[in-house]
């Protein structure tokens, strides 16, 4: 029997080797305190927008033409925060420029203001949108405290009611930005070991590097992780 600290270790290079090349790489990265070189995070990045088109979230063209590229232009012209905008328009628009961040600048916006004009609705913030925030701040590199805080608040009201990719993908956001309170990532590791023969390979292999980027040393989820990983691998 492995002793957690070498568990850690051993099943994580294990199953990253099984399912996919860049993972090894990126955790024998995170245990040297080394950043994964850029070609490893972008491969990372478009792993989650896989995942992420999977839960329907995808945008539609008549939205592109209607609302984002209006609501940049109008942003563009107040160089203001998006006072005007309801909630759902800035999630919209945050689902725009995540998938496609080198247009951030056309926009005549930033990331900060796009933050800022999100954190100004927290009360918004429901289980309906809470994935889009945290994956669409992710992908930009910025996710503010404030922000992450209301964030972990609905996920942990709403945890059971979460689908396997939705969990994987918040894990993700929180980990990448290195937030989440202790509760929230006992919690949310909780949910996602009871639900994990529900996950999809993708799934597993993100919560896989979530909790690596973490550090977790909980043997039995590394345990979960290798059994319902090497179901995959036997089909």
């Amino acid at each position: 029997m492995l002793s957690p600290a070498k568990y850690i270790i051993h099943v994580p290079r294990r199953i990253f080797r099984s399912v996919s090349s860049w993972s090894n790489f990126q955790f024998s990265s995170s245990v040297q305190g080394k950043p994964a070189p850029e070609g490893i995070q972008k491969e990372n990045d478009k792993l989650m927008d896989n995942m992420f088109s999977g839960l329907n979230y995808d945008i539609q063209e008549d939205y592109l033409a209607q609302s984002s590229f209006s609501a940049g232009k109008e942003f563009s012209e107040t160089s203001i925060s998006l006072p005007n905008f309801e909630m759902s328009e800035i999630i919209d628009l945050m689902k725009f420029l995540a998938k496609s961040p080198n247009t951030i600048e056309s926009f005549g916006i930033t990331v900060q203001q796009l933050a800022d004009a999100c954190a100004k609705n927290l009360e918004a913030f429901t289980l309906d949108n809470v994935t889009v925030i945290v994956w669409a701040l992710g992908k930009l590199n910025h996710l503010p405290s404030k922000i992450a805080e209301r964030a972990e608040q609905v996920i942990l009201q709403n945890l059971r009611d979460l689908q396997p990719s939705e969990v994987a993908i918040l894990m993700w956001g929180f980990a990448k930005m290195e937030k989440g309170s202790a509760e929230f990532w006992s919690k949310i590791t909780e949910q996602a070991a009871s639900i994990m023969p529900r996950m999809s390979v993708l799934d597993l292999q993100q919560t896989t590097w979530s909790l690596t980027k973490i550090q977790n040393n909980d043997s039995e989820i590394w345990q979960a992780l290798e059994t319902n990983t090497l179901k995959y691998l036997k089909n």
